[in-house]
Formats: structure tokens, C-alpha cells, sequence
């Protein structure tokens, strides 16, 4: 049995806190996922299946109601109240990968970052499963490579400060999180509009170097916020909760067998793509509204 691949891009509308479910009794009460392996920032394929089945069953209504319920048991799994017998969802969710993260600059709000890694684990993950976007995974990999070198370039030539490049031609920035330049003598040209609306949203982005990148989203730069909890208008909790920072983009993957292409494929993208879903916790309080887009 073969699987299609479906990519979708998720733009974070407001900010994003799809929690750990860890406590290491340190500063944050509440941290969010991360990778195993890189420890930037994620959210499991557990949490995003569970985020879109709640979607389908609560929002999608395009379909007669046992028509629509027989889709989403074949999608997602089915589990039999009567007998505690469970039956396996078709599609396989993979994890939800962090593309870009906005940091503050000193001439704009903000900018789009991302890193080497980032490019090579995309370029891999689209090259593994079979993608038919072979000029973009070149790309990626001619641009991580190209990053990589002009780092150590700009380590030898102007310093430790300078850690940081633009994709297109701008004038000399700083990162404000920790005042790190970024080059204006070199930049990285793309013209690839898919590469620009993956990374940034925008004419251009910021490619970090991959150590930078991780002290960037580590614990002690993500944005933390305080919750308090009333009771008679008396606090009796006071807690702390990590979170992703809206406009952040992460891209997630799900594999559909051969033979449901035909019957679910149309049903399951048609009612995700290009719409709002809520992923995380602390949807009362705005968290998690996400944009999901089929852009590959």
C-alpha cells in the first residue's frame, strides 16, 4: 500500500500554546512541545490530530451528518463507547515542524527568522517521502548551504555580531533580541515566491545561524506570560506559560493511503485549506487561531 503526501503551512493568527503536559520545577510552569532532537519548538502529531478532528466534527458541515461522521472515523479512527473497541484512523499524522519564528528589529516591527537546519529538515522530509517539488528541494539545500558558509565568512571578517542575513537587499538591521547586525554586504538572493511564502510571508526573511536559531526559541527568549486564577475575586493561583508568538509559521505533513485518495483526499483538504483552526490550549483566551494553507 502506497501514501500521498499533503503538506500544509500554519500561520499562527494569535499566539500558540500547545503545552508539554512537563514540569521541570524550573522558571515556566507551563512550557510548550518541542522536538526531541532539536528542541525547537513544535506540536506533536497527537495534538494536531486532535485540533483537526474537533475542527471536522464541530465546523465542517459540507456533508450529510452520516456521510461526514463515516469520513471522519476513516480519517481520524473511530473508538466504540459499547464494547471499549477502537478502530485505526487511515491517515498518518506527522509532527508539525517550526519554519520561521518573528523576532523584533530596530526598522520594522519585526522579521521572519530561520536557520541552515531548517532548510536541510524540510529538503529531507519533502525528498524521503517522494515530493514532486524537486527545484525546491534543491533550493533548500543550496540555501542552507550557502548560509553555512557565509557565516563563517562574516565570523572571520566582521566579527561575532554578525550572525544574520537577509534574503533580499536591505539596509543594515539588528535583531533586537540580542543586538545581533545583520549583514548588508551579503545577502542571499531567491526570486522563488513558494521559498518566500513559506519562510516569510513577505518580500524577504532572516537566515540565522542554527546555534542562534536555538538560543532564539530556547526557554529563555520565547515570550512567557503570567495566569492568574480567581476565585471571589481573590487570586488563588498564579502561574507561568510559555508560548509560540503569533505570525510564526510551522508546516505539517499527513499521509494518505492510495486508495482514499479518491473518496476522503477532497473532503479532508477542501475543509482545512485556507481555513481557521484552533490548536492548543486556551482557546477562551484567543490562543491557537491558526491559519492552515496547502501551498505544496
Amino acid at each position: 500500500m502506497g501514501y500521498n503526501s499533503v503538506y500544509f503551512q500554519i500561520r499562527c493568527l494569535t499566539n500558540l500554546h500547545a503545552g508539554s503536559g512537563k514540569n521541570d520545577y524550573g522558571a515556566i510552569d507551563n512550557p510548550i512541545q518541542r522536538d526531541a532532537a532539536t528542541a525547537f519548538p513544535c506540536v506533536y502529531d497527537s495534538s494536531l490530530k486532535g485540533a483537526l478532528r474537533e475542527y471536522f466534527e464541530k465546523s465542517v458541515d459540507d456533508l450529510p451528518e452520516s456521510n461526514k461522521q463515516k469520513l471522519i472515523d476513516e480519517i481520524f479512527g473511530k473508538e466504540s463507547k459499547e464494547d471499549n473497541q477502537s478502530e485505526q484512523g487511515r491517515y498518518i499524522f506527522l509532527q508539525a515542524q517550526l519554519l520561521s519564528i518573528p523576532i523584533r528589529s530596530n526598522n520594522r516591527p519585526y522579521l521572519m527568522v530561520t536557520c541552515p537546519l531548517i532548510f536541510l529538515e524540510l529538503a529531507d522530509r519533502l525528498s524521503f517521502f517522494g515530493s514532486e517539488h524537486t527545484n525546491l528541494i534543491d533550493t533548500l539545500r543550496q540555501m542552507a548551504s550557502s548560509a553555512s558558509e557565509l557565516f563563517q565568512r562574516l565570523k572571520t571578517d566582521l566579527g561575532e555580531n554578525y550572525q544574520a542575513v537577509f534574503t533580499g537587499d536591505h539596509s543594515n538591521d539588528c535583531l533586537e533580541e540580542e543586538d545581533i547586525v545583520v549583514s548588508k554586504k551579503i545577502t542571499i538572493p531567491t526570486e522563488d515566491a513558494l521559498i518566500k511564502q513559506l519562510f516569510g510571508g513577505s518580500d524577504d526573511f532572516v537566515i540565522v545561524s542554527d546555534s542562534l536559531f536555538s538560543m532564539l526559541t530556547d526557554n529563555f527568549h520565547l515570550p512567557v506570560i503570567a495566569r492568574n486564577k480567581l476565585d471571589n475575586g481573590m487570586s488563588k493561583a498564579l502561574w507561568y506559560e510559555q508560548f509560540l508568538p503569533r505570525e510564526s509559521r510551522l508546516m505539517c505533513q499527513m499521509l494518505i493511503p492510495d486508495y482514499l485518495i479518491e473518496n476522503s483526499s477532497q473532503f479532508f483538504i477542501g475543509g482545512i485549506d485556507n481555513k481557521r483552526i484552533q490548536v492548543g490550549a486556551n482557546a477562551t483566551v484567543g490562543y491557537g487561531q491558526c491559519l492552515f494553507n496547502s501551498i505544496l
